[in-house]
């Protein structure tokens, strides 16, 4: 193993979220993650209320990941990352023309309909810069087999291991030097990811060591032909019998990696319910289900590149007309029942478009999506796992997201009476409420010009009396009632109404 110093850690949480629900503490209100906010921005909304934009706080998921013992990438500014493709001495999947592939997605013209520097640039607003090296393979002497012998007997160990001879030997190989990808200036690389066919492993590890700020390996099958096609059908409708990362081009999986890196939780359900049925909380429509899409509005929130317009229930006097625009810092609007801020319960609601990053994506015409998200944080503590209804990301304690989409969670038709997700879309044809069935999404579970949440539909109670979970299963209730007056291919118009 080699002798460098390694800066690296990963902390899990077993949480029973049910039990957790039921007998700990609820929260009485969330605070302010951090007293120093950024700028606000106008929002674009007529009401004598004058509501104020949510509270942001830019550095707050990157204070989460720290304390869990994650090394992340920031989410603004400059970040240089080298790619490195990974032979072993009898899987060699990287030739000259596989990896002048990964550099077209990377950053190339022919990428289609975007490489990767093009997709951050844009899907941050220009607060978010990327620039990628893809290096010549790096082939090591150890057979696949060994390696993943040593990963079945102690995938951590092993995985460290296997990390410590790649960066080794990428450093020796001199392909540049250290200054050339050094955006911070700290004397070492950015970001090293790891890049390989085989075996596959679904997610990353971060590492950091003395010439490397972090370093993720990415490994995964990439063996997708004409006769595949079938089969990628069959999993963007819901079959269990395929993996997502199977099926997921290298262009789609580092932007996965690097939205890991830096901080951004996985919205994928992996695991399904107790019968083994998956679901499709987000429908297949964001890049962390493998779709050619933009990130969802919750992300961009987390990592700063959106600052909501927001109407709390509590504080409006009468009715609001809100303007949604296609991208930049007037493309979300934030509702709840009072204020709250990143980390809490509230709706996000924002439109789309078959332009820009969802060009390629599953969708034929605009229209309005609303996410309900529930980021409230756990901490740890000598007397267990509990809601912290006051986090402090600076006070030495473990935090992590209380709910996740990717437990082993009960569902029904009409809502979630088990574990709680993170994050949901919800579907406006009021069938598949909580996206609870494993569905692609389209344009008909969308919002459109005169489509009502939280009024009258043809369902009976169709999110009329939508409410949150709070510490169980009768939480908050919105309190606001949202239609959508005109719809175009750049923007809408919301009227929000107390109910």
């Amino acid at each position: 193993m080699s002798t460098k110093t390694k800066n690296h850690g990963l902390l899990c949480l077993p949480i029973a979220v049910t039990a957790l629900i039921l007998t700990g503490c609820g929260p009485k209100g969330t605070s302010s993650v951090s007293s120093e906010q950024s700028e606000e921005s106008t929002p674009s909304i007529t009401d004598s209320s004058k509501p104020t934009p949510a509270p942001i706080d830019p550095t707050a998921i990157m204070k989460l990941e720290q304390s869990q013992g994650h090394a992340v990438l920031p989410s603004a500014g400059t970040v240089k990352s080298v790619i490195v493709p990974l032979n072993f001495a009898d899987v060699e999947p990287f030739d000259i023309m596989t990896t002048q592939t990964v550099e077209k997605q990377m950053s190339g013209s022919s990428a289609s309909p975007y490489n990767v520097e093009q997709y951050f640039e844009t899907a941050s607003n220009g607060k978010f810069h990327l620039g990628t090296f893809v290096s010549k393979p790096i082939t090591l002497d150890k057979e696949a087999s060994v390696v993943l012998s040593s990963l079945g007997t102690d995938f951590t160990t092993g995985l460290e291991d296997l990390l410590d001879e790649v960066a080794d030997a990428f450093i020796d190989s001199k392909q540049l030097s250290e200054s050339e990808y050094d955006a911070d200036g700290d004397g070492k690389i950015d970001s090293l990811i790891l890049l390989h066919g085989y075996p596959e492993w679904n997610g990353y590890w971060t590492y950091g060591d003395d010439d490397l700020d972090s370093m993720a390996a990415s490994l995964f099958v990439n063996t997708i032909g004409e006769s595949d096609k079938t089969a990628i059908g069959a999993w963007i409708s819901g079959s269990t019998q395929t993996q997502a990362a199977q099926e997921s081009t290298y262009q789609n999986r580092i932007i996965r990696t690097i939205t890991s890196m830096m901080g951004v939780p996985e919205y994928k359900d992996t695991t399904g319910d107790i019968n083994g049925y998956t679901r499709a909380p987000l429908g297949y429509s964001d890049v962390s289900e493998g779709a050619s899409a933009d990130l969802n509005p919750f992300t961009k929130y987390l990592l700063g590149w959106v600052n909501p317009q927001a109407i709390y229930a509590d504080t409006l006097t009468g009715e609001a007309t809100v303007s949604l625009t296609l991208d930049g810092e007037g493309s979300t609007l934030l509702l709840a029942p009072s204020s709250t801020e990143l980390f809490g319960e509230y709706l996000l609601i924002d439109m789309v478009a078959p332009s820009g990053l969802d060009k390629a994506g599953s969708f034929a015409a605009p229209g309005v999506r609303i996410y309900q998200v529930d980021s409230r944080l756990i901490s740890g503590g000598e007397e267990g796992l509990y809601l912290d209804n006051d986090p402090n990301l600076d006070d030495g304690k473990v935090y992590d997201f209380a709910f996740t989409n990717s437990g082993r969670n009960m569902y029904s038709a009409y809502g979630v009476p088990g574990n709680f997700p993170l994050l949901e879309l919800l579907d406006s044809t009021g069938a598949n409420r909580h996206m609870a069935n494993a569905l692609q999404l389209t344009d008909n579970n969308l919002f459109h010009q005169g489509d009502v949440f939280g009024g009258p539909s043809e369902f009976s109670e169709f999110y009329e009396g939508f409410a949150f979970h709070g510490n169980g299963f009768n939480g908050a209730k919105l309190g606001l009632s949202v239609e959508v007056s005109e719809l175009s291919a750049t923007g809408a118009t919301l009227k929000i109404a107390r109910k």
